[in-house]
């Protein structure tokens, strides 16, 4: 009983935060455009900018900017399916809502999609220092939307060193997963 009534807390915990989600998403809306099957919706408030889909919130003045690195980073989020996996995790959370594991999980993996998202704008040719620079000013702002890939996620130390590190080489990757039969070896016998 005590299982399914926490997980019944938890659903309903997270049902709230998509309505609250779908609900920012649609009020105090400027202009609502759509390109390449992604909906932009420019907002009169100062919120911080998140997708959820093939949505993308922006306030006006983050538009008016710093439109070209919060768009890329946003449609990164977009292309990598971030809101699907944001989705799979909570309904793990719900699930396990009894096991720290699973909430681990759930922020280790938004730090790994802040990273992807990072990485797209870099390779798309924004400026390192402009951009680090923008991701110390949006982290003063502490809105965050729980089930959206938020633009001002609070790690953002960890993203800036993360910008700043070189690629690893393609052979030590090869060397990484060599380990992984030596260790079913060893596993098995």
């Amino acid at each position: 009983y005590i299982y399914v009534i926490g997980m019944i807390i938890t659903a309903l915990r997270k049902l709230v935060q998509i309505f609250l989600l779908y609900r920012t998403i649609h009020s105090c809306v400027l202009w609502k455009d759509k390109q390449n099957g992604i909906t932009i919706y420019c907002h009169a408030q100062d919120i911080a900018p998140f997708s959820w889909f093939n949505t993308i919130v922006i306030s006006e003045n983050d538009y008016q900017n710093n439109a070209n690195e919060i768009l890329c980073h946003e449609i990164g989020h977009i292309r990598h399916y971030h809101s699907l996996d944001i989705l799979l995790v909570n309904i793990i959370e719900t699930i396990q809502w009894w096991n720290p594991l699973a909430w681990i999980i759930a922020s280790s993996l938004r730090d790994v999609h802040e990273y992807e998202a990072d990485h797209e704008v870099l390779i798309s040719g924004v400026n390192i220092r402009q951009y680090q620079t923008l991701l110390i000013r949006k982290a003063i702002a502490n809105t965050s939307y729980t089930f959206a890939n938020s633009f001002n996620h609070s790690l953002w130390k960890k993203r800036i060193t993360m910008m700043e590190k070189t690629p690893s080489n393609p052979w030590m990757r090869i060397k990484a997963l060599l380990l992984i039969p030596m260790l079913a070896i060893a596993l098995g016998a």
